[in-house]
């Protein structure tokens, strides 16, 4: 009977690890998609998505983005727009539209933006304390311009997508996934809804994966690594069993 708890035990041991596994990385390693599901005026609804990608390459065969860099694309729902309305607050006033929290020291450098109307940081911040204040949202360590002076000069988007490089490259999207204090925030953008009434504005922001409920999405790998072993510690454990019945 002491062999069988004794096997239990390290069964669960093995889950245990694995469990903490899991939860060491938010996403895979080359993509993740998250749902803007918060606001701090605007009330909690699902109003798009963020995704990132791994560039595999813009030739024959890659997704569109250089490879090492992190694409990201955002698709906001009900034709809300990203503008700047003031945010981020904090050291550095320059006008953002979408921030995110880098978990990498190294100077990043967005780029490739598809529109024209939205582009870097005139001061970068990786690796830093947060200090980018997205009003409700929480502090973030990096964000994106809209070069607009107000909402319709120029004119906005509600899908965007751009790449964010290093020197070296990126192997792991998770390099731009960190969640803020005290809120879990990933990521946050200031928008406008053109088609509620009174035009309203306000900041959004992340702290689910899409479809998930959650924000914690473990890597298919580690079910890959886990089940074999704890099959086989089960396996054994009833076996023990059977002999220690059959021996009484």
């Amino acid at each position: 009977m002491k062999r069988v708890l004794g096997t239990w035990s390290a069964a669960m041991l093995v889950l245990g690890a694995f469990v903490a596994s899991a939860n060491a990385s938010v996403c895979p390693t080359t993509s993740c998609t998250f749902e803007f599901n918060k606001a701090s005026t605007l009330g909690n609804q699902n109003y798009g998505t963020v995704a990132l990608v791994l560039g595999t390459g813009t030739g024959v065969g890659g997704n569109g983005f250089d490879v090492g860099s992190i694409g990201v694309t955002i698709n906001l729902l009900n034709s809300d727009l990203l503008i700047e309305t003031g945010f981020p607050g904090g050291k550095d006033k320059d006008p953002g539209t979408f921030a995110f929290n880098a978990t990498t020291n190294a100077a990043l450098t967005p780029s490739n933006f598809s529109n024209s109307n939205y582009g870097a940081a005139t001061n970068p911040n990786s690796g830093s304390a947060f200090s980018y204040a997205f009003d409700g949202a929480g502090d973030f360590s990096d964000y994106i311009d809209y070069n607009g002076k107000d909402k319709t000069d120029p004119p906005a988007t509600g899908g965007l997508s751009f790449e964010i490089s290093t020197a070296g490259g990126f192997t792991d999207v998770n390099s731009l996934v960190d969640a803020n204090s005290p809120n879990g925030a990933y990521f946050a953008a200031d928008i406008i809804e053109p088609n509620v009434s009174g035009k309203p504005t306000g900041v959004i922001y992340s702290t689910i994966l899409a479809g998930n409920g959650n924000t914690v999405l473990p890597e298919p790998g580690y079910f890959a690594v886990l089940l074999p072993s704890f099959g086989a510690l089960v396996f054994f454990a009833i076996r023990r069993k059977r002999q220690d019945s059959a021996a009484n």
